[in-house]
């Protein structure tokens, strides 16, 4: 479904790490999204997405439409988030950087055997 689209829009006024906005980047999407926590992994101004105010409909309408009239500034975005997406956010990164916080934790710890 995701690569059917050329532009996704994420208005979120709060979110954790916001799952769906990242998986339409992975699949070479253009996002336009909301400046909250919850996408400041992976949404930079115009150079992985438009970003917008939440609540601010006038500004939600001027990004897309800046999308929909602006063909070349969709197709780097796109490019650009993909880019981002799939180097920093793969399952094999993620897997290598928990065992390591793992390693380091049961190195500051040590068992103290009780009798």
């Amino acid at each position: 479904m995701y690569n059917r689209a050329a532009i996704s829009f994420s208005p979120s006024l709060t979110e954790g790490w916001a799952l769906p906005p990242a998986e339409v980047m992975a699949c070479g999407c253009a996002l336009v999204c909301t400046n909250i926590g919850g996408h400041a992994d992976y949404s930079f101004e115009n150079e992985t997405a438009l970003l917008v105010g939440p609540k601010n409909i006038n500004e939600m309408v001027e990004k897309i439409s800046m999308l929909l009239n602006d063909v070349s500034l969709r197709k780097r975005l796109a490019q650009n988030s993909r880019s981002l997406i799939t180097s920093n956010f793969s399952w094999n990164k993620n897997v290598q950087k928990l065992q390591e916080i793992f390693y380091k934790a049961l190195e500051k710890n040590t068992v103290i055997k009780t009798n």
